[in-house]
Parts: C-alpha cells; sequence; structure tokens
C-alpha cells in the first residue's frame, strides 16, 4: 500500500453475532497495522482503539444478533477523513443514547473522560468509558442515529497523511 491513494479505502466486517475476545484482539491489530503507511503509527493506534473499543460494545451490549464494524480510509487533500461506523441492535438503546448525547456534545472530552473515570467505579458495566475514550484519546468525533432498537454509531476524524521522516 502506498502512503498517498487518490481513492477511498474501506473494510466491513459483518459478523452473525458479536465478536469474540480473540476477534476484539486482532481485529485492533488489523486495522492499526491498515491505517499505519497512511496516517502513521501514532493516528493508526488511535484507529485500531476506536475499533476495539467499539468491538468490545459489540460483545457487551449487542442482542446476540449480527453486528456490523467498518472502517473507511477516505483522501481529502493532504488529510485522510477516517470513518469507524458500527450497526446494531440491543436492548438498551436508550441508555446508550443518553451516554452518546452526553459525550458527542462535551466541549471537553478529555474533563468528560476523568467524570466518567469517576462514575465508573461505582458501576458494574454499561460506564460508557469506551465511548468517552474514543472522543478524548481518539480525538474523533461521534455521532449517531437510532431505528428502534437498531443503533449506528460512527466516529470520525480528519488525519494528516503521515510522511516518513
Amino acid at each position: 500500500m502506498t502512503g498517498n491513494p487518490s481513492e477511498c479505502i474501506a473494510v466491513q466486517l459483518r459478523l452473525g453475532g458479536p465478536p469474540s475476545v480473540l476477534m476484539i484482539r486482532s481485529t485492533r491489530t488489523f486495522f492499526d497495522r491498515f491505517c499505519a503507511p497512511l496516517v502513521g503509527p501514532d493516528a493508526s493506534s488511535r484507529v485500531g482503539m476506536v475499533a476495539h473499543e467499539f468491538l468490545e460494545n459489540l460483545a457487551k451490549y449487542s442482542d446476540g444478533g449480527p453486528v456490523e464494524l467498518g472502517v473507511e480510509v477516505i483522501p481529502i487533500e493532504d488529510h485522510f477523513r477516517v470513518r469507524i461506523t458500527t450497526v446494531n441492535r440491543t436492548p438498551r438503546v436508550s441508555e446508550v443514547v443518553r451516554v452518546l448525547g452526553d459525550v458527542s456534545n462535551s466541549p471537553d472530552p478529555a474533563a468528560k473522560y476523568v467524570e466518567y473515570m469517576h462514575s465508573a467505579v461505582a458501576r458494574a458495566e454499561g460506564s460508557g468509558l469506551g465511548l468517552v475514550r474514543i472522543r478524548a484519546e481518539g480525538g474523533m468525533e461521534i455521532r449517531y442515529t437510532v431505528s428502534g432498537d437498531q443503533i449506528t454509531i460512527c466516529a470520525e476524524a480528519l488525519l494528516s497523511r503521515w510522511r516518513e521522516q
């Protein structure tokens, strides 16, 4: 793969059910390596982390049915727009929407992350830490749509093209 593609590069995973722990780990590594020649090791590590967090959420909170994870790398002049999207059904839509609204509308993602870390101590599950981590550490904007019990979550960022030093 060259560091200067002119077309969108996309990978779409469609699984019959939630991913296994092994799939989560290997998929993180795949997306990290997939993006490294384009955006460099630091940014590609962020993409891998976001894919990992999304897959963990699919494993924990989907209804057991089919799930999707997609990664698109779209060239725009001297940058790449990276878009990572998940689609799944969940019985916890209202809880996820509450967290997503809070996380995506926060003007200070780092402060929101610290707030969620403190509140996560008292929760057994459903802390929202993965979603706020995507925003704070991944530097990505998050948006979502809901249709019944199906939720589509998209994390997106504009990343500079990487030029090896």
